[in-house]
């Protein structure tokens, strides 16, 4: 657990909101889990109807059941605001929403004066990236984004092996933008 325990705000209900609630409730935090929709799930939900993808609902249920077991305060309908993560005292705010909500989430806490953890990708486009970074700065809030992936043992293994020459010298790395 942690020295001083925080409250901490989770936009989005979906796995990876879920996921992170958990996390945080079992370091010690108070976390309210907050899902703008009538049940948590996210797209799982949908991919569970899938042909022979029914156990995709058993995370969804497995999830459900360690929130409840660390007392989790999960609130459905309801989204999270500025105004909403001042009343609730949250110290900070963590964003697993989808996509398009990356940006206006993490400027509304950031304005509320809270610091947020937000998953990739950071936004959909550069203009709404660059409305965080300028909230992050106009309020003096810490913003951090969650590459996952990068942590993970096969990433490292792979980020090894170039960094060793396993595949000879990179001369070229290709990005494609379309926005």
């Amino acid at each position: 657990a942690v020295a001083k325990p925080r409250t901490v705000v989770v936009a989005g209900g979906g796995p990876a909101g879920m996921k992170a609630a958990v996390a945080a409730a079992e370091r010690g935090h108070k976390v309210i889990l907050c899902e703008a929709g009538p049940r948590l799930g996210g797209q799982v939900l949908l991919a569970q109807l899938l042909p022979e993808r029914t156990e995709f609902g058993g995370l969804v249920t497995n999830l459900e059941q360690e929130l409840r077991r660390l007392n989790v305060d999960i609130r459905l309908n309801t989204r999270v605001d500025a105004a909403l993560a001042k009343s609730l005292r949250a110290d900070a705010v963590i964003v697993a929403t989808p996509d398009h909500w990356h940006s206006p989430m993490t400027v509304e806490a950031c304005a509320a004066g809270k610091d947020v953890y937000v998953e990739k990708p950071v936004s959909n486009t550069i203009d709404a990236g660059q409305k965080m970074v300028e909230a992050a700065r106009r309020h003096n809030r810490v913003v951090a984004v969650g590459l996952n992936q990068r942590s993970t043992t096969h990433y490292q293994e792979a980020a090894k092996l170039v960094q060793d020459g396993y595949i000879g010298t990179v001369t070229h790395v290709g990005l494609s933008y379309e926005g």
